[in-house]
């Protein structure tokens, strides 16, 4: 049953035009991640608009492993308009060509995962393409596997969203 106040951010998430590409990308993490569909709600979940700049975040435990986000970058987008794809990846998983050029990349969740990196790019241009790199697909699954166990809070999932995806 989800909480009124997952409720109003579902009516929020459900008025943002982005919404059916976040869906769209969310489907292919869980899909790439190998993320089980009865470990929904307990291992991992997805909230959506958990604060102002942030349309979705899938957790794994209590790691973010992927969100589309704004403000992430000053450098790219100096407004804070633009929404980017958020992954959180295992450096030695990408291999020695490493991070794909055109994304950038920051300190991950060190504490959780070793060689934990943050990649992100603009959503409009890497919403699809992102997925078309095997290491990084590889990296995020390695991550995602590194990562799992029980979420900390079992209102880290939205029930609601469990009809979108």
């Amino acid at each position: 049953m989800p909480t009124p106040a997952q409720q109003d951010k579902f009516g929020e998430f459900q008025k943002r035009p982005q919404r059916f590409d976040g869906i769209k990308v969310l489907k292919n993490v869980i899909s790439h991640s190998e993320l089980s569909s009865a470990d929904r709600g307990t291992t991992w979940g997805v909230t959506v608009c958990p604060d102002r700049d942030t349309l979705i975040r899938l957790n794994v435990g209590n790691v973010s492993q992927f969100s589309i986000q704004r403000g992430i970058s000053k450098t790219i987008d100096p407004t804070g308009n633009i929404f980017f794809v958020v992954l959180a990846v295992h450096r030695g998983a990408l291999g020695i060509r490493g991070v794909p050029r055109g994304l950038q990349e920051r300190t991950g969740f060190t504490k959780h995962v070793d060689e934990s990196i943050i990649i992100f790019g603009p959503m409009d241009r890497w919403s699809e393409r992102i997925f078309e790199r095997p290491r990084v697909v590889r990296a995020m699954r390695k991550h995602v596997q590194v990562a799992l166990r029980t979420l900390p809070d079992t209102n880290w999932h939205n029930p609601l969203v469990d009809s979108l995806i």
